[in-house]
């Protein structure tokens, strides 16, 4: 997060490619960039983080740095009815400089993402649209991150079987060897022993070694898969979680719109319903009144 902190001369090209030079943890400085329509998209005039190709709909696209943790986007983003409206997101908020390189920040991004219903006009739908989209690329990069972790712990562990299984291939070949030699030979030589026994003892020693390495190995493996459980993953089921209130709150909030929607309704059809009966009486009033003043029209003529 504020990856401005850490960058300068910094650029949009016409892609919509955010360039920057960054500062590297050695305090190198090298060129990086990132493409905003992968993770950016326009909701009804609206940036979406987690959408994509904001710029297929979007004018006038421009970045300013508001001080020393700001970097803001604007555009003129096209609506679904056709006009345009200016819209404007601070690319702090979701983009990481990463040891020198622009990388989209889920972990951060879930939770200042909700901040923005604090200072603009973003809606809730909105918002739980953008929530979605950002848990899916969560869950998408947290997959990626376990398969890329078990590939190198699959990787370390058969290296490790593999020098190991040779030293014990070794230590079984030294000791047929040891055996034919000691059947072969004539009398008491115990100067062929002892050197046999010596190349024995070292053959062991190192296939004792190698496996000490394999439980070495197995150790890191464990930790590291525990390290990605309270991390990686972690962050991703908080995420899916914050999804699922944000989610959990919108639709409670649409139920109890919809039963005042429906008492408005029953109300007003009530009310038409008195308003109907109402004229009803009227007309039949009406109609009594006329039938009366025909009646005593025709008594008076008589």
């Amino acid at each position: 997060m504020f990856f401005t902190r850490t960058s300068r001369n910094l650029n949009i090209s016409p892609d919509s490619t955010l360039i920057a030079k960054c500062e590297c943890s050695d305090s190198e400085w090298k060129d990086a960039s990132i493409r905003l329509d992968d993770f950016l998209g326009n909701d009804d005039g609206f940036f979406l983080i987690g959408g994509q190709d904001f710029s297929k709909s979007a004018n006038n696209v421009r970045i300013a740095s508001e001080g020393a943790e700001a970097t803001i986007l604007y555009a003129e983003l096209q609506k679904r009815n056709g006009d345009w409206r200016t819209d404007s997101i601070n690319l702090d908020m979701f983009i990481e400089n990463a040891d020198g390189s622009l990388c989209l920040d889920v972990t951060s991004s879930r939770s200042n993402i909700e901040q923005l219903l604090a200072t603009s006009s973003i809606s809730e739908s909105h918002l739980a649209r953008m929530l979605c989209a950002i848990a899916e690329i969560a869950v998408s990069q947290c997959g990626k991150a376990a398969k890329a972790l078990q590939d190198e712990i699959h990787a370390d562990i058969g290296q490790g079987a593999s020098i190991a299984l040779t030293s014990v291939n070794s230590a079984f070949g030294a000791i047929e060897r040891a055996r034919n030699q000691l059947e072969n030979t004539e009398g008491d030589n115990m100067r062929m022993m002892k050197s046999q026994a010596r190349e024995l003892d070292t053959i062991f020693a190192t296939a004792g070694q190698d496996w000490a390495e394999i439980q070495e190995i197995a150790a890191r493996a464990s930790q590291r898969t525990k390290n990605f459980q309270h991390t990686t993953l972690n962050d991703t089921i908080i995420g899916i979680e914050r999804v699922e209130r944000v989610l959990n709150h919108q639709m409670e909030k649409t139920k109890l719109e919809q039963e005042k929607y429906k008492r408005d309704l029953t109300s007003l059809e009530h009310q038409l319903n008195l308003i109907r009966q109402e004229k009803k009486k009227a007309a039949e009033r009406a109609h009594e009144a006329n039938a009366r003043t025909i009646g005593f029209s025709v008594v008076s003529n008589a």
